[in-house]
């Protein structure tokens, strides 16, 4: 949903959520508890991920918006029908107005993009991109795809 309603004049924002029922890291965790094994390859991997590459190209594209935190905790999900919502634009940027090099450190450690991990200032949308194949690796795995307890790792 959008909001409602903006005026600017008197400085009010209303702002109305949809609600969701859970994080694709509950998602995945919920599947492979039950003892399935993992998503459903075949239906609910496909969908989820199309879901997420359409959702990154609106705002790559579209709104020349870079996520730069893209992961399961930032990614809502309706069971039924299988929904997806990216959350979380605390850390975005806006290509389309600011230029020059960004700040050597985004994301969330286990979802950069190599460039990010060696500190580039000079990155672009295909680090969200790289964060989608990680969060997709994930869904298959049940867990991480490149976990680690530190910078090194």
């Amino acid at each position: 949903m959008k909001a409602d309603h903006i005026d600017f004049d008197n400085r009010k924002l209303y702002v109305f959520f949809q609600p969701m029922d859970m994080n694709l890291t509950q998602f995945i965790k919920k599947r492979f508890k039950r003892g399935k094994g993992r998503l459903d390859e075949t239906n609910e991997i496909k969908v989820i991920t199309r879901q997420i590459l359409l959702g990154m190209k609106y705002l790559n594209e579209e709104l020349g918006i870079l996520h730069r935190d893209l992961k399961p905790d930032n990614i809502m999900i309706n069971e039924n029908p299988l929904c997806i919502k990216i959350i979380d634009f605390g850390t975005c940027k806006d290509l389309s107005v600011e230029t020059g090099p960004h700040t050597s450190y985004v994301s969330t450690r286990w979802y950069r993009a190599p460039e990010c991990v060696l500190r580039s200032h000079h990155y672009n949308f295909n680090s969200d991109i790289f964060a989608v194949g990680c969060v997709m690796a994930e869904m298959y795995l049940g867990h991480p795809l490149f976990p680690g307890t530190s910078e090194l790792d």
